[in-house]
């Protein structure tokens, strides 16, 4: 969690930041029984899912990534 905010790089920052939610989105998108478009044809499904995929992780990069990393240390925004 140390390197996560002060670690020199950061792209590596942005990155250690954002992983820890890519199990909780699979998981909230695939494999929850409350689980959204599960009732939509075959096709759909599995577009819709991957772009919720796609959006939860891109949430996580801009709030948790780039947001944390403007807050805590502006002068080395990517």
């Amino acid at each position: 969690m140390y390197l996560a905010f002060f670690f020199p790089q950061p792209d590596v920052r942005i990155v250690l930041r954002s992983v820890p939610v890519v199990p909780f989105a699979i998981w909230a998108v695939f494999l929850d029984p409350r689980r959204p478009l599960r009732t939509a044809p075959a096709a759909r499904r599995v577009v819709g899912q991957a772009l919720l995929l796609v959006a939860t992780v891109l949430f996580a990069v801009l709030v948790l990534g780039l947001g944390l990393n403007w807050i805590f240390d502006p002068t080395r925004v990517v």
